[in-house]
């Protein structure tokens, strides 16, 4: 009985060791808190970790490693920016990492989304072996999608933020994508909108949307793959799509290619929707419609008031003449 135990303890050791350091899109970031590796949904601080070259390490906060670069993190991690940052050596909150030290010289501009868009080296100093030298950053609560455009997309309920069910901001909803004509150039598309450069995969992932949720597109079916925004491939619809199931909803895992040629530098801007534009063809669409019903109205006054005139006046000639007519 007790080898038997054994056993089972080792299998699920085993998985949750391989849960933890699944492999996923190069690039990916995650948040340790002493030791222990956290849901993007649920932590917003920590010892801050790169998936890089097919393994997780530290990020070194040498003397480049500033606000831009924590706002970079919380970015790619769902969160509108940071609020404070430092190393393992000046905040004890987080315990340490014995990982090794994979980045250091991180230069970013504050509105990326990812951190591998910055400059950045591989090959690391010395100094920065030392295990309090691990970044360590704190994001404010607020979520980069808390006051989100048309069109913006987002990857809900995955293991890490590269990856999860794909889901667009339509109509004021968040919804889901659906694979028919979904994929590899539409899953780069989507991913270079996401500040990536490429994709690790497509619809591997068992995650689908709720009932109540509606599915936006159908047929995001990208001519180019050279296009940044999704909705260049199927703007978002006037209503939700009744040619798919949730069991179809598009899943997706962004990747970072350092040997990419493509450099990534969209920013959270690049494929919003500006508002003043929405607003002035909303408003020229409201004035198309008033002036559309006057004329309808026009039109229909027209249609029963000519013929009644034209009955009125010949009954006025006719009986005129009549008046006229001498009797016999």
């Amino acid at each position: 009985m007790s080898a038997l135990w054994i056993l089972l303890l080792f299998a699920v050791l085993s998985l949750s060791f391989r849960t933890i350091n699944a492999a996923t899109g190069n690039g990916a970031l995650r948040f340790i808190q002493h030791n222990q590796v956290s849901s993007t949904q649920f932590w917003s601080s920590g010892i801050v970790q790169i998936y890089y070259d097919d393994s997780w390490g530290n990020i070194c906060d040498d003397s480049s490693f500033g606000s831009d670069e924590a706002d970079v993190v919380c970015h790619q991690l769902g969160y509108t920016g940071a609020s404070s940052y430092g190393n393992t050596g000046t905040i004890d909150s987080y315990g340490t990492d014995s990982s090794s030290t994979l980045i250091e010289s991180v230069s970013c501009s504050s509105n990326y989304l990812v951190l591998l868009q910055c400059n950045w080296e591989s090959q690391y100093s010395s100094t920065c072996a030392d295990d309090d030298k691990d970044v360590v950053v704190i994001c404010h609560s607020t979520r980069i999608w808390d006051d989100p455009s048309s069109g913006q997309i987002r990857l809900s309920k995955g293991q890490y933020s590269n990856q999860g069910l794909l889901e667009i901001y339509c109509n004021g909803e968040w919804g889901t994508v659906c694979d028919d004509g979904f994929y590899s150039t539409e899953a780069l598309v989507a991913c270079r909108q996401l500040g990536y450069n490429d994709y690790y995969d497509y619809d591997r992932l068992s995650i689908v949307g709720t009932f109540s949720q509606p599915i936006w597109l159908d047929n995001a079916d990208c001519s180019s793959s050279s296009y940044t925004c999704l909705t260049t491939c199927e703007s978002c619809p006037s209503s939700e799509s009744v040619f798919c199931f949730h069991s179809e909803d598009v899943t997706l895992d962004c990747s970072y290619s350092s040997f990419s040629s493509d450099v990534s530098t969209t920013t959270s801007s690049t494929c919003s929707t500006d508002s003043s534009s929405v607003s002035s063809s909303a408003a020229g669409i409201i004035v198309g419609a008033v002036v559309s019903v006057i004329f309808l109205i026009i039109f229909c006054i027209l249609i029963f008031t000519v013929p009644f005139c034209i009955c009125c006046c010949l009954g006025v000639g006719v009986g005129a003449a009549s008046r006229r007519s001498p009797t016999t």
